[in-house]
């Protein structure tokens, strides 16, 4: 679970295809290692799926002094609930090879971190979802971009079928992504 929390972490400092199937265990003696085997991690989402190939697959030493402040900071000071829920949602959005599948779960992760009352729903998606795009910088993410992805999302978790995705222009060529 360890790994896996520093994996997820390293995401919010650089995006990369890192996954567990290369994974493996070290067993140490009192002055040295023991032992190191494959993990043999089976199943979904041992695999990467990022929704762009970044422009840099891994980190610098800068990026792991960054990662290592994280986690120190998590460990000391573990995130709120919300927070760590999604976290998750988007880790298992990465590792997730369907769109259908991969948009619900984004979706649900940012609902974790704007939603705040069991009633309007789709309001306060799209409103606090744009407001949280243009504090970080995000502007291709509007209200009515927040509001189609919502619609998006409401469409594939009610099993409808895929559809079109887009919503930065409504139209057919261009493309929401995952960041």
């Amino acid at each position: 679970m360890r790994l896996q929390w520093c994996v997820a972490i390293s995401r919010l400092i650089q995006p990369t295809t890192v996954s567990l199937r290369y994974a493996a265990r070290i067993r140490y003696n009192p002055d040295s290692i023991a032992d190191i085997s494959p993990a043999n991690i089976r199943g979904v989402g041992i695999d990467t799926y990022p929704a762009s190939v970044p422009q840099r697959d891994w980190l610098t030493e800068a990026d792991a002094v960054r990662l290592r402040e994280a986690l120190r900071r998590f460990n000391a000071s573990p995130l709120p609930d919300r927070a760590s829920r999604a976290l998750w949602y988007h880790e298992y959005a990465v590792r997730t090879y369907y769109v259908e599948i991969r948009w619900v779960l984004v979706a649900t992760a940012l609902e974790a971190i704007v939603h705040v009352d069991q009633y309007h729903s789709t309001r306060q998606f799209k409103c606090r979802v744009s407001q949280l795009a243009s504090e970080l910088g995000v502007n291709a993410l509007g209200l009515l971009q927040a509001e189609r992805a919502y619609m998006h999302r409401s469409t594939l978790a009610h099993g409808q079928k895929l559809g079109q995705l887009s919503i930065l222009t409504g139209g057919s060529t261009s493309r929401w992504r995952q960041h």
